[in-house]
């Protein structure tokens, strides 16, 4: 029997993700916090030269040749999000107050013997695949290069609205867990939020940049997926529409 990716982490806590957080750091403060700096390793030096200057810029060449490749031939589906009627893809992810882990987004169709992402349930994840049973919101949000923390606060003041109608998600596209936590203390979102360190979650729903937000009815089929701020309204209406 394969392994979950997950360890147990005990009974679900029902406090909201900064309060759990703020907990959490008093018993186990992040390594780069002040009160354990002086116990933390000094880093390892970091390879330089001419070398590594001509591989990222290599690097640099090649995505931009990719991009543009996609964009001109209509194939760059990945920054426009799921297809819309089609199912929301399987993923388990480790919550924010969970386990420092990767996400799981092996398909129930895999032939692997690798646990299937719809099969991981357990303390500290969240699985996609036990939140069909309502329309579903997911939003995305990136911590470099973007300010999409509003974005999360409007889809709690319209979350707040439906009440349990709507099982809204939100996702981290961050490796720095310590960030991802320290931005969620500074905020009062009561959906469940989960951490994308190495981007699987982010690239199998093809998000090119935040904030995008997927919506799904009842059973998990895509209705809509917007790139870009959305207001108040806009998001009333758009939960409406997936509520019917």
């Amino acid at each position: 029997m394969p392994e979950d990716r997950f360890e147990d982490l005990g009974k679900p806590d029902e406090r909201s993700a900064a309060d759990k957080l703020a907990d959490l750091d008093e018993r186990d403060p992040e390594p780069d916090d002040p009160r354990r700096r002086k116990q933390a390793a000094p880093e390892a030096a970091r390879p330089g030269g001419r070398y590594m200057w001509v591989v990222g810029v290599a690097t640099l060449i090649l995505i931009t040749v990719v991009l543009v490749h996609q964009l001109q031939s209509g194939t760059g589906t990945f920054i426009k999000g799921p297809k819309v009627g089609t199912q929301l893809p399987e993923f388990a992810a480790p919550l924010v107050d969970g386990p420092n882990k990767d996400a799981n987004v092996v398909p129930r169709s895999s032939d692997s013997d690798v646990t299937k992402a719809c099969d991981v349930r357990v303390p500290g994840s969240l699985n996609i695949c036990d939140r069909w049973d309502k329309p579903v919101v997911i939003s995305f949000l990136f911590l470099r290069g973007a300010k999409c923390e509003p974005q999360f606060d409007r889809l709690e003041r319209v979350r707040r609205r439906y009440g349990d109608r709507v099982n809204v998600i939100g996702v981290f596209f961050e490796r720095d867990l310590g960030r991802v936590r320290d931005v969620v203390k500074k905020h009062d979102w009561r959906f469940p939020l989960v951490v994308d360190r190495d981007g699987a979650v982010t690239n199998l729903y093809a998000v090119g940049g935040c904030p995008t937000t997927v919506f799904a009815a009842r059973g998990g089929k895509v209705r809509d997926t917007r790139t870009g701020d959305l207001d108040e309204r806009e998001l009333n209406t758009l939960f409406g529409r997936i509520v019917r």
